[in-house]
């Protein structure tokens, strides 16, 4: 009798055992790290069947559970919203029905450099721009901390929120630090010498130096020949200056002269200073008188020469008198005349005997021309036609008669 129960016993155990492994377990459980984003992967034999899989994600100081029908798991919000940077694992589980398969265990993946794993994930380093200007190397690239919102809103702690890098040229080491306030991360150095281009290499370090950044680069730029706003300001503050300090002189010198004209001036009378300082006004001073004929000579007055000239008076025809351009009013003109007259007719007595003349003298007085025969006929001071005074012949010397003016 107890032979059979145990028979019986052993069989069913037998039996739970076969069935157990009617549902077989996932094959090749990877992780896979691609920037922010922490995948599991797996691969199961059973194409017809559609299990439910189970995942238990368990890190140093926390653990999870969750489930897909899916062959892969996306771990990235579990791993950025935790508290710590830790290691972790992943088993995953088939289950079909009441039924559910052996477990398998994944690799240790961690953030963190500083911990142990057999995956330690990176994230990609920013798109970089190189330039040289001014024997300087200029590194720039946008900040993680706002290229990637997951490391800005990580409540991760002991996170100091500042993006450490290294730049390497020519096996040389240069470390620059980048707040979380600054968007851009943006740093020169020097180099020693001109090149066609020049080629750096990059690697950062973020969360307290935890988190790695993968190399970046060779990443190479070529100098940059544009003239800056900077530059060009420089450039133009001298002529600035120049063009400033010119004008001072010039406006100096102005004021000066004209100080110097003002002061000489005040040492003449009013209306000559008036005068000297508008040149170009019209002013009588400016009265010019031109001799146009001369008088080559005089002779007593003959009968004989006296008929001749009374002859040639008539033939001569009229002389055409043009008007020029004169800078004075007939006002003007016509008070210098009047002074010449007065002048003409004291020194011209009417006992003095009249000499013909060969040639007639005429002066050009303003916008008026005048012969001697006019300024004669207008000595008297009379505006109107007169009749002249008789004729006399008055014996000089013996044989030497001439003909006067006067009473009989």
């Amino acid at each position: 009798m107890m032979l059979a129960f145990c028979g019986s016993l052993t069989f069913l155990m037998v039996l739970v055992t076969a069935v157990s492994t009617l549902v077989p377990p996932p094959e090749n459980v990877t992780v896979s790290c691609n920037n922010l984003q922490t995948t599991v992967y797996w691969n199961y034999s059973e194409l017809l069947r559609q299990p439910l899989f189970r995942l238990k994600i368990t890190g140093d100081r926390s653990s999870w559970e969750n489930s897909t029908k899916h062959h892969h798991f996306d771990l990235s919000p579990l791993m950025w919203n935790a508290k710590e940077l830790d290691r972790y694992f992943v088993n995953i589980t088939a289950i079909d029905e009441t039924e559910e398969s052996a477990s398998q265990k994944s690799s240790i993946f961690t953030f963190n450099r500083y911990l142990t794993a057999d995956v330690h994930c990176k994230l990609d380093f920013p798109a970089v721009n190189v330039s040289m200007k001014d024997m300087k190397v200029t590194v720039s690239f946008d900040n993680p901390y706002h290229l990637y919102t997951e490391l800005k809103e990580s409540s991760i702690r002991d996170d100091d929120k500042l993006f450490l890098y290294h730049v390497t040229y020519e096996n040389t080491n240069h470390t620059f630090e980048c707040q979380i306030e600054d968007k851009a991360c943006r740093h020169p150095f020097t180099v020693l010498e001109n090149k066609e281009k020049y080629c750096v290499s990059l690697e950062g370090n973020a969360m307290g130096n935890r988190v790695m950044f993968n190399r970046k680069g060779p990443i190479c730029g070529y100098e940059d020949k544009t003239i800056s706003l900077e530059s060009f300001l420089l450039m133009l503050l001298p002529l600035i200056i120049i063009g400033i300090v010119a004008f001072v002189v010039f406006v100096t010198i102005r004021l000066c002269q004209r100080s110097m004209r003002k002061r000489n001036l005040s040492n003449f009378p009013k209306t000559l200073a008036s005068i000297l300082s508008n040149p170009h006004d019209k002013n009588i001073m400016d009265l010019q008188f031109e001799i146009i004929a001369h008088i080559s000579g005089i002779e007593p007055v003959t009968p004989t020469s006296q008929s001749l000239l009374e002859t040639s008076e008539e033939e001569e025809p009229t002389t055409s008198v043009g008007f020029s351009a004169s800078p004075f009013s007939s006002g003007q003109v016509g008070e210098g005349l009047s002074d010449s007259r007065s002048q003409l007719r004291t020194e011209l007595p009417v006992t003095s005997p009249v000499l013909p003349v060969t040639q007639t003298t005429v002066l050009l007085c303003g916008d008026d021309l005048m012969t001697l025969e006019d300024m004669h006929s207008t000595a008297s001071g009379y505006d109107s036609q007169h009749i002249p005074p008789p004729e006399v012949e008055v014996e000089m010397s013996a044989g030497d008669v001439v003909v006067g003016y006067g009473p009989t």
